[in-house]
């Protein structure tokens, strides 16, 4: 097993994007409004996904203890998927990309 190996580390605004191997971790802090249901969840991290990719699926999504969870498919022909976290409140804890299985 390779050992996580941080290729590149940068801001972009109050983000900071994280690339390890093939997994990108998008850190960001956003407060937005308060998440009810699965849908408000879904709706939200399909916005912010789409600031970044044209192609996005929902594929699951959950709530795991006090945050949501979401999952999208975000490529034509390669796998490649999205997960982002919301807390309760609203705000994106995570954004990770990785290519291949979701993890």
């Amino acid at each position: 097993m390779v050992p996580n190996v941080v290729l590149s580390l940068r801001s972009h605004g109050s983000s900071r994007i994280v690339h390890i191997l093939n997994t990108t971790y998008y850190e960001v802090g956003r407060n937005m409004t308060s998440i009810e249901n699965l849908e408000q969840a879904t709706q939200q991290a399909l916005e912010y996904v789409k600031k970044y990719y044209m192609f996005v699926f929902p594929v699951s999504a959950r709530k795991e203890a006090s945050r949501w969870v979401v999952d999208f498919d975000i490529s034509y022909f390669n796998p490649k998927y999205a997960r982002v976290k919301i807390a309760q409140s609203g705000a994106v804890e995570e954004f990770k990309v990785t290519l291949g299985q979701l993890l």
